[in-house]
């Protein structure tokens, strides 16, 4: 490694320094160089320092700091370093506390506890994920080691450092004095040119973290206040993410007035709204900023697309939530079709630190930030696709092969996080499966063993008394129905699946699952399964795959406003015994709750989740005549809700389809108030409303009931 920097001056490269010892002399070095402006990740701390918990490292985002560390004796949380780094400015100093190298593999991590399931301690995860970063750490430029006993260089106290100077980090100047580049001002005019120019044009702006993509997001918006727009909405996965735009707005509007998550500024206001809330209660905007959007699911993103006309998209390229590359690879489809005259731009140029920061890199790499699948794939072989489990020690040692797995992984999947990685490398519960096109990985899941519980532990499951580690779909169907024999039967769930887009809609991921419950029955399980917040892609593929709807969740995420489902599909004789009255209580509950705890669920997934696998009971005479007398104009709507409700959910229990289904589901299932569903389907009034209803019910029923 490099010799130590006498002293870190502003405008220089950001460096590490890893001081590796027992835990007490490692914290007693580090406090030595601590800084008023310091963050230290951790729990125990010198005097005098206050432990910043890694759970909030990404409300670190947006702040400038000059020292910054990292404390892996309290836990290292991938996540956490991957956002807490990007605070960093230039000149600025990470400092590792880690144990002494030979040992760090070995040492057992307080983190590690989340990635294991009962009765596994954290001690049964392996060491890949440190003997890796360990190696990229020994050849990366400006990272410096201490261990115990050695002489301690002289690392100057830091000062707070401002911006990097442009010469040091290769970007030119906007003559714009609030932007920092050429880069951040042309995104700003950009965001300007939605607000104001055309409707239905959005632009997805696209960067590593610290080019100043968020400030560019405030920059503008505090343009657009200051020029008279009523109303700016912000919003992201949650509101800590939004607070960097907040900031900048605030900085520049010297009148501003800030109330949480409201900002007031002359006769306008910037408001952090939650995603799915958009939807459900949309408002008038001058201009939409939806920030992070790869933490986002596209369903959502698409919801927001259609209903809002001046909208801006923002999002990290390689990032420690979402990952930019996949999400403009499948959103591009959705802008292609509905807004074809969208922008997008990169921000190249960081601020805070300079262009090819080692730190930056060795970070990238650590966490595979920049992991991608491969660019090209060679045609399906005459033999097929070879599927086979990619053992652990295999990917640890293959960093190509490492890189294809988790960049499909992170580009199939928008909640993907550095966390991952070292799950997939270390837990003892892991399988990793993949579909291979001679070197290329085409296809991968991971899979996870589960159940298998002991009979008073299973009991008290189904009690709800303990929720043990992990286990998910063991304890769910456990606790839901009241059986312990669901948390000791066996079953193995697919935590994730990802096809090359180059092979999607080819059969592969089909192919996949098919050879994973071969393996799974053979080896004794008594369950295939999988939990998954449904939208109606990932539903059509896992019915393709021969699962069947188990039960769908009453809690709504905060980001997506989606409803998670599970998905089974039983490997034995009494499994498949028991699933058509799980699936059949599963959809009867459903169809009860809609106008409940469902009221808000999309439609078109509502009615996807309502479509039985197993028989359904014929529809009474009397229920039938009731709504096809709806149809024709002979009742209303007040007397006859019953035979309605009845028909209309088994129509769509055995599959039937019609225009304007999806108003139905709304107004009947649902329970929206009339005015509401008008106003969301832009109608001319309720009489419009009322002939799109009779006419879709008519469509419904019009083939033989039997």
């Amino acid at each position: 490694m490099s010799d130590p920097p006498a002293q870190l001056v502003p405008g220089r490269p950001r460096s590490t320094l890893v001081l590796a010892g027992d835990a007490a002399w490692a914290r007693q070095m580090a406090a030595r160089h601590w800084q008023a402006d310091g963050i230290w990740l951790g729990q125990e701390t010198p005097p005098g320092i206050t432990a910043w918990p890694a759970a909030k490292a990404r409300e670190l985002l947006g702040l400038d700091l000059s020292l910054l560390v990292v404390d892996t004796y309290a836990g290292l949380d991938p996540d956490a370093l991957g956002a807490a780094t990007g605070a960093l400015v230039g000149g600025g100093l990470l400092i590792l506390l880690t144990p002494p190298a030979a040992a760090w593999p070995s040492f057992v991590d307080p983190d590690n506890a989340r990635h294991v399931s009962y009765p596994a301690g954290p001690e049964a995860m392996g060491g890949r994920f440190i003997r890796r970063l360990l190696a990229i750490l020994a050849s990366a430029p400006g990272v410096y080691r201490v261990s115990q006993h050695d002489p301690i260089p002289a690392v100057e106290a830091l000062a707070a450092v401002p911006p990097v100077a442009a010469e040091s980090c290769d970007r030119i100047l906007s003559p714009d004095a609030a932007c920092l580049t050429g880069d951040q001002a042309g995104a700003v005019a950009g965001l300007i040119k939605v607000a104001r120019g055309h409707r239905r044009r959005p632009l997805v702006l696209t960067a590593d973290r610290g080019r100043g993509k968020s400030a560019a997001l405030g920059i503008a918006a505090a343009r657009l206040l200051a020029d008279g727009a009523t109303r700016i909405i912000v919003t992201a996965p949650r509101p800590a993410a939004a607070r960097a735009v907040f900031a900048h707005t605030e900085r520049l509007l010297a009148d501003s007035q800030r109330h949480g998550n409201r900002l007031v500024a002359q006769a306008g206001e910037l408001v952090f709204m939650a995603p799915d809330q958009l939807l459900r209660e949309p408002v008038p905007v001058d201009l939409l900023l939806v920030d992070e959007a790869a933490a986002l699911p596209v369903p959502l993103l698409t919801q927001l697309l259609a209903r809002y006309a001046r909208i801006a998209f923002a999002t990290t390229v390689h990032g420690y939530e979402g990952n930019g590359r996949g999400f403009a690879l499948r959103f591009r489809a959705v802008m292609d079709a509905r807004t074809p005259q969208w922008r997008g731009m990169d921000l190249h140029a960081p601020i805070r630190f300079p262009l090819h920061d080692p730190l930056e890199q060795w970070v990238s790499a650590a966490l595979l930030l920049a992991a991608e699948p491969a660019a090209q794939i060679s045609p399906p072989a005459t033999t097929g696709d070879r599927i086979a489990v990619l053992g652990q020690d295999m990917l640890a040692a293959d960093e190509a092969l490492l890189a294809q797995v988790f960049g499909l992984l992170v580009q199939a999947h928008y909640q993907t996080r550095p966390a991952d990685l070292r799950r997939l490398l270390d837990a003892p519960d892991i399988t990793v499966w993949a579909a291979m096109s001679g070197a290329t990985v085409v296809a991968v899941a991971l899979t996870v063993a589960e159940g298998g519980l002991d009979a008073a532990m299973a009991t008290r499951v189904a009690q709800g008394a303990r929720r043990p580690r992990g286990h998910l779909i063991a304890q769910s169907l456990a606790l839901h129905t009241g059986e312990p024999s669901f948390a000791s039967q066996h079953t193995v769930r697919v935590m994730r699946i990802a096809v090359h887009p180059l092979r999607r809609r080819q059969g592969l991921g089909v192919r996949l699952i098919a050879r994973i419950a071969a393996a799974a029955e053979a080896a004794g399980a008594d369950w295939l399964g999988t939990s998954f917040a449904a939208d109606t892609d990932t539903l059509a593929f896992w019915q393709a795959a021969g699962c069947t709807l188990v039960r769908i969740g009453a809690a709504r995420d905060g980001a997506s406003g989606s409803h998670s489902t599970t998905w089974m599909r039983p490997l034995d004789a009494e499994a498949s015994s028991r699933m058509p009255r799980l699936h059949e209580r599963a959809v009867d509950g459903f169809a009860h709750g809609l106008g409940d705890v469902w009221r808000l669920m999309c439609p078109a997934v509502a009615i996807a989740l309502l479509r039985r696998t197993s028989p359904v009971a014929p529809l009474p005479a009397e229920d039938l005549g009731e709504a096809r007398a709806y149809a024709a104009g002979q009742r209303d709507w007040a007397t006859c809700q019953l035979g309605l409700w009845r028909s209309v959910t088994w129509a769509f229990g055995v599959g039937r389809r019609a225009d304007g289904e999806e108003l139905l589901l709304r107004r009947l299932l649902q329970r929206w108030p009339m005015a509401d569903v008008v106003a969301e389907a832009e109608l001319a009034g309720a009489k419009a409303l009322e002939r799109r209803l009779r006419a879709a019910v008519a469509e419904l029923l019009t083939e033989p009931v039997a």
